[in-house]
């Protein structure tokens, strides 16, 4: 079962080894030696006080997940001009006022068997996402 964990992981392997700054730092994992040799396997799968401790160096130039805010900015879409300045007042990114959600984000609405779904099965936005 992949989680948060093996994405702060991904992210650090990545930035590794394309020569960047890890962002993240999880105690027990101080050097890009230490990341490096991290398996899969041994991370963890359940909550883990450790992991849930990791920091970030938001200036740093590797890889990393984006903020809450980023996700939302990007979810809401944008005007015709490619700038959100009035996607939030949308029932939806990619709302024409006309069509319908389930075209552009699998919700609980739309999925009654709780399997998550691949990504690129909808319609973008007005950004592309």
């Amino acid at each position: 079962m992949t989680n948060l964990y093996h994405a702060i992981a991904f992210c650090n392997k990545l930035s590794i080894k394309e020569g960047l700054a890890r962002v993240y730092d999880v105690s027990g994992f101080s050097n890009d030696a230490s990341w490096t040799a991290l398996s899969y396997d041994s991370i963890p799968t359940a909550r883990n006080a450790t992991w849930d401790a990791a920091t970030a160096t938001w200036t740093a130039s590797g890889y990393r997940l984006h903020t809450e805010m980023e996700w939302m900015w990007a979810a809401m879409g944008a005007t015709g001009t490619g700038i959100n300045t009035t996607g939030y007042l949308k029932a939806f990114a990619g709302s024409t006022g006309s069509n319908a959600a389930g075209d552009y984000v699998w919700y609980k609405a739309n999925v009654t068997d709780g399997i998550s779904r691949p990504v690129g099965g909808k319609l973008p936005n007005e950004l592309g996402l």
